[in-house]
């Protein structure tokens, strides 16, 4: 018969690697979103500075005012995105933390039943010394 704890024990690391993958995979996608973010705020500035410059005509500077709401949604979406993926970081840390907590919680238990085991066949054990002690002592000698 196999230990329930052993088992929850298993299923709790399962728990715990799973827990470190999404980890893994949410800082991934925060560091996408933050990079596109960049991106995006660096297109506006580009294009702001081809607009500005002194060889530029009058149609460069029309053509960049009529991208430049599509330049700042594309900065908006990418904040958004960003916002979430924070989040959804933060809760992937939480659930580590918990997974983390749940396994230090099992091997305590079990740690505590292999010390208590391990205490029982001492104490057999020096039971059977005494006692072999003992008939020593009372042989004739």
């Amino acid at each position: 018969m196999r230990d329930p704890l052993s088992s929850l024990l298993r299923l709790r690391q399962i728990r715990l690697d799973a827990a470190r993958l999404a980890l893994a995979n949410d800082t991934a996608a925060e560091r996408r979103c933050i990079e596109a973010e960049a991106d995006a705020r660096g297109a506006i500035r580009r294009e702001e500075a081809a607009a500005m410059a002194l060889s530029a005509g009058d149609a460069v500077a029309e053509a960049y005012a009529a991208w430049l709401p599509h330049g700042r949604l594309a900065v908006r979406r990418a904040v958004e995105a960003r916002d979430v993926s924070a989040a959804a970081l933060v809760t992937a840390r939480a659930k580590l933390a918990l997974a983390r907590a749940d396994m230090e919680a099992i091997a305590s238990v079990i740690e505590g039943r292999v010390a208590g085991a391990r205490a029982i066949v001492e104490r057999r054990a020096q039971a059977e010394i005494d006692e072999v002690a003992r008939s020593r002592r009372s042989l004739p000698g």
